[in-house]
């Protein structure tokens, strides 16, 4: 074929991939849903079993490293099987993780020779957050069967674990990283909006980017934004992860809120985000289309006159002096010791309060105590009798806590 016809296909291939978002390079795709099945040499006739490997095994940081379990079932395990077998995963260190789409059924098969067994896969997506060789321990699997055909029969549990996992985390590169790099990785892409098409001078506007491509969202740190006719301060982050596909993907948006300081035509400047795409192992930048902006005149405080401000009355200030670790321990024990003086004084005045009810209460009626004064005691039967009476009313009274006169009436 002619030089003219491949030139012409390098053109057009060139243009679909910079027409389709996102970019990955053909070089290292996303793993097959199912690759761990072709590593698979034999079960050993186990009625149950299980593996576990990583796609790729040497990545950058940041870059997604692909997790897959599979579960290996028998015919006969399958039968027998009274419940799901239970998952342990492994414990991963210096690494993020996401469950990665829905599980994968591969129809039953022979591996070396041996029974033919029916094959679950499951996926995670793991992001390495620091540079070495790590290992993902192996996960284990726990299941149980019955010893025999019969409902009643006792169940034998077993324990199968998995292979470990090597993988090796390499660093960014340093040849061609940009100044202004600050740790993204992914293939990402980057828009902008504003919030409202009228500015005004001293109107706060609301300023969105948005940046979305494959990787680890979270992760994104904020773009740098500065703007010589406005003011710039930092607002909110959103992030929506999306897991459903072979890679994480997802969007974060980041708010500013401008404040323009003069009036006229500004131009909004690109916003340069440089990332570096592992799959094509280079840096590449991210930018926002330039926007032109016309800001009306408004009301602002460096605008008004001489006369204005002096006509504007403002509290004196006052030097309050700082709050520290010393003074708010100093205020806690203030508090403390109040409170420890002043808790037993409840106390104390309820028992003021019983104490003198006990005494209305056990104190004789006044006609009753004159009538008794004025009553002479004598020695005479009749005498006795009284006063053996009174002093039983008054044990009484006493230990009933009621007056006297109750007790008589």
């Amino acid at each position: 074929m002619s030089a003219v016809f491949w030139q012409r296909t390098w053109r057009a291939l060139a243009l679909v991939a910079c027409t389709t978002w996102p970019v990955v390079s053909a070089a290292q795709p996303a793993p097959s849903p199912t690759a761990i099945v072709s590593r698979i040499r034999s079960t050993g006739n186990r009625p149950i079993d299980f593996h576990a490997a990583v796609f790729p095994d040497t990545v950058y940081v940041g870059q997604q490293v692909t997790y897959q379990v599979a579960v290996l079932l028998s015919d006969n395990a399958r039968n027998r099987l009274r419940r799901n077998p239970e998952f342990l995963p492994p414990e991963l260190r210096g690494m993020l993780s996401f469950e990665l789409g829905t599980p994968k059924r591969v129809a039953a098969r022979s591996y070396g020779g041996g029974p033919a067994y029916e094959t679950h896969v499951f996926q995670r997506a793991l992001f390495a957050v620091t540079a070495g060789a790590l290992q993902v321990p192996a996960p284990q699997l726990t299941y149980s069967l019955p010893q025999s055909a019969s409902y009643f029969s006792r169940e034998e549990r077993y324990v199968v674990r998995a292979e470990s996992a090597q993988l090796v985390v390499r660093p960014l590169p340093t040849e061609g990283r940009p100044a202004d790099f600050t740790g993204a990785v992914g293939v990402l892409s980057a828009s902008a909006r504003f919030d409202s098409s009228a500015v005004r001078v001293g109107d706060p506007l609301l300023f969105t980017v948005r940046l979305e491509g494959v990787g680890n969202v979270r992760l994104l740190p904020a773009p740098a934004l500065e703007l010589s006719w406005a003011t710039v301060v930092r607002g909110s982050e959103r992030v929506r992860v999306d897991t459903s596909g072979a890679l994480v993907r997802g969007v974060k948006e980041f708010d500013y809120l401008l404040t323009p300081t003069r009036d006229g035509p500004v131009t909004l400047p690109v916003v340069r985000y440089p990332y570096f795409d592992p799959y094509r192992e280079a840096y590449l930048v991210a930018e926002t289309r330039p926007a032109d902006v016309r800001v009306a005149a408004g009301d602002l405080a460096e605008n008004a006159t001489a006369e204005e401000m002096e006509q504007t009355a403002l509290r004196p200030w006052r030097h309050r002096p700082p709050v520290t670790l010393n003074t708010v321990t100093a205020g806690w024990r203030m508090v403390l010791l109040t409170l420890l003086v002043l808790a037993p004084l409840p106390a104390i005045v309820m028992r003021w309060q019983r104490v003198r009810r006990r005494r209305a209460a056990l104190a004789p009626a006044p006609g009753t105590a004159l009538k008794h004064e004025a009553t002479p005691d004598d020695d005479s039967p009749a005498g006795v009798a009284r006063r053996t009476r009174r002093t039983v009313l008054g044990h009484l009274a006493a230990r009933l806590q009621t007056p006297v006169a109750d007790l008589i009436t």
